[in-house]
């Protein structure tokens, strides 16, 4: 059996602030894309303050309004994040292509 491997490179989707997680959420989760996503991430940094005398974590995500995904399949997950609700598409240049990072 040869197995052919294709390489995934990493691109960005643009979200709508505050709906970073959900969407990254509903990509891994969704049946039809399951060998066609490698890695979704949120960068996210850790931040501490004091509430009532208590040290506090939160997470705050580093870039507002964008995910980073690998994949080697942009066709069929530029028609997902359509239906989508809070992603807005992939980012791209003046001409309108997608192009990975």
């Amino acid at each position: 059996m040869i197995e052919t491997k294709v390489e995934m490179k990493w691109y960005i989707v643009r979200t709508q602030s505050n709906h970073e997680r959900s969407v990254s959420e509903r990509i891994k989760n969704e049946p039809d894309l399951e060998n066609k996503i490698g890695r979704v991430l949120v960068p996210m940094e850790a931040s501490y303050f004091l509430k009532n005398n208590k040290k506090v974590k939160r997470e705050k995500v580093m870039y507002p309004g964008y995910i980073f995904v690998e994949t080697n399949a942009t066709g069929e997950l530029k028609y997902f994040l359509r239906g989508c609700n809070g992603a807005t598409g992939f980012l791209t240049d003046r001409s309108g292509n997608i192009k990975p990072m």
